[in-house]
């Protein structure tokens, strides 16, 4: 391999197997992992994280249907 030649390097494609850098365009990667809804904000998160996931409207803990 002498005179001089430099390697023909490809990039990654879609069908590269394995785990491999560079294998689609960066649009592609925020498009795959954007968020699907904006973020809540920070009340509605915390109202959110406080709710009980066996009643949509938390009568809390005195109330509580299963417990």
């Amino acid at each position: 391999m002498g005179g001089g030649r430099k390697e023909l390097v490809l990039p990654n494609s879609v069908v590269t197997p394995g785990v491999a850098a560079g294998r689609l365009p960066a649009r592609a990667y925020r498009e795959n992992f954007a968020d699907r809804r904006p973020p809540l904000p920070a009340h509605a998160a915390a109202v959110a994280a406080d709710r009980c996931y066996f009643c949509p409207d938390a009568p809390g803990v005195a109330a509580c249907p299963t417990g």
